[in-house]
């Protein structure tokens, strides 16, 4: 196991980006918990998360960006999700959007969305920036089970199948991203979490709620 130290180093950034290429899992902390981090557009590895949280695949996997023009290529933004994304990115705000043509055929939900962020984490986001596109982001536990906040909390199996994983201590942030699903310019909640309902009408607007 390899302690977490940062995204200054470039010799763990180059070690970590090979690993995503070549397939491979990493547990490690995000701006909220702990995360399994695999090249989103890899089948294979998308694959293998799903068998590692035993979780169904009618329940696709969130994702992480680098930053905002890199979400733009793999779902569409209108202009709700645009002012949504610019004042709370880098943050634990996950937009589920209509996902563009660009988009591997495998991560789509049955209703042809997405669920991505960019996380106010260095190491995350230049993680997907070397790696050149977006990272799966789902929390590092088994389905059903709670959500790590430190790595003593990851069960055993997950640690054995990870290819690396990254001890960063406990995470800042003890709630999972707030999940909000855009249709038509109008928001619904799905997950409440790090950020309130509030904050999200304070900057769109009572009536984009439907209120």
């Amino acid at each position: 196991m390899r302690k977490f130290r940062g995204s200054g180093e470039a010799e763990l950034l180059a070690e970590s980006v090979a690993v995503l290429q070549a397939g491979g899992v990493i547990i490690a902390p995000t701006d909220t918990l702990y995360g399994l981090l695999a090249d989103a557009a890899n089948a294979g590895a998308v694959a293998n998360i799903f068998a590692m949280k035993e979780r169904a695949e009618q329940a696709p996997l969130p994702l992480i960006c680098a930053d905002l023009a890199q979400a733009e290529q793999w779902v569409r933004f209108d202009a709700a999700a645009r002012k949504l994304a610019e004042h709370f990115w880098p943050g634990p705000l996950t937009l589920v959007l209509p996902a563009t043509t660009q988009a591997p055929a495998h991560l789509p939900a049955a209703d042809g969305s997405i669920a991505l962020r960019v996380p106010a984490h260095d190491f995350c986001r230049d993680l997907a920036r070397g790696l050149g596109r977006p990272l799966t982001a789902t929390s590092a536990n088994i389905s059903g089970q709670p959500a790590a906040q430190q790595v003593s909390d990851i069960d055993e199996s997950l640690i054995r199948s990870a290819t690396l994983v990254f001890d960063g201590g406990a995470c800042r942030k003890q709630q999972p991203s707030t999940i909000v699903k855009i249709e038509s310019g109008r928001g619904r909640i799905l997950r409440h979490g790090a950020i309130g309902e509030q904050g999200i009408i304070t900057k769109t607007g009572e009536k984009f709620f439907g209120r």
